[in-house]
């Protein structure tokens, strides 16, 4: 049965499956974010973060009006930062999404690593980051659960970072 499925993607239970995958990937991802360990949302871009943000932000006009959080927590040894769809608004249409890209509050010399680095490895990070928001943002919803899909595989997810390096450099 699951060969016939995957043999043809226009089979009426392919999608209703790839939307089911989508959704435990979703929760999945929802609740690894609710319980990233000493959570720390009081902590706010300072100035210097706040002005490589915004220039970041500057390459990527279509994302002007979008809603998007920096948030900083211990991210354990996995990542330095990610970005991410918030749910519920996953499910909403792309103009009315909400996103967030999390900062490691990963500490060198007592301060966290990324108000160590100089002011364009900043907006580097952040024009990264901002490119999985600007691929996210461009997808419907069953082309959003099937990123997801694609990025819990290693060379899906290299895929992803190729894409957001890539876009990140081509938006200067």
């Amino acid at each position: 049965m699951f060969h016939s499925l995957s043999s043809n993607p226009s089979h009426p239970y392919a999608r209703l499956l790839v939307i089911i995958l989508g959704l435990v990937i979703i929760l999945y991802g929802a609740l690894r974010f609710l319980t990233f360990s000493s959570m720390n949302n009081s902590l706010s871009l300072n100035h210097d973060l706040m002005q490589s943000f915004e220039t970041a932000r500057q390459g990527y006009p279509e994302l002007e009006h979008i809603t998007i959080r920096v948030v900083f927590h211990d991210m354990g040894d996995r990542y330095f930062g990610n970005a991410l769809p918030l749910v519920p608004w996953v499910l909403l249409k792309p103009e009315k999404r909400r996103y967030v890209i999390n900062v490691d509050t990963f500490k060198t010399n007592g301060m966290n690593a990324i108000d160590q680095a100089p002011f364009d490895a900043q907006v580097g990070f952040f024009a990264h980051e901002l490119a999985h928001i600007y691929e996210y943002h461009t997808a419907d919803r069953l082309h959003l659960t099937w990123l997801g899909i694609e990025y819990m595989v290693r060379s899906g997810r290299t895929q992803h970072e190729h894409f957001a390096d890539e876009e990140a450099i081509r938006r200067g």
